[in-house]
């Protein structure tokens, strides 16, 4: 964060039915959780078999409570509240299946 004191360090958690290219990133202080999401969906690899899948991503604090955030949040609001210990901003994946 010292080189980058425009930036804060987002950890990816995932589930054990997702699977991921890329675990972390730095992320602009700035930025909507909404275009980070964006971003790192190219991260993912999705299962081709099954277009019903979808994600959601919780913040996980470091007492293990789960919070759902607001997708207009900005990364730097959310790292300056629920960090962990090691300046981490903690990102839980679930994938969940949607009908219709």
């Amino acid at each position: 964060m010292q080189k980058h004191p425009d930036h804060v360090p987002v950890m990816f958690v995932a589930s054990k039915d997702v699977k991921l290219q890329k675990e972390s990133i730095m992320c602009p202080r700035d930025a909507s959780l909404c275009n980070v999401i964006m971003q790192f969906r190219k991260h993912l690899d999705v299962d081709a078999q099954s277009p019903t899948a979808g994600f959601i991503f919780y913040i996980k604090t470091e007492d293990d409570k789960m919070i759902l955030p607001k997708m207009t949040e900005k990364v730097g609001d959310l790292h300056a509240r629920y960090h962990t210990a090691d300046m981490w901003l903690n990102v839980k994946i679930d994938k969940e299946d949607i009908f219709g």
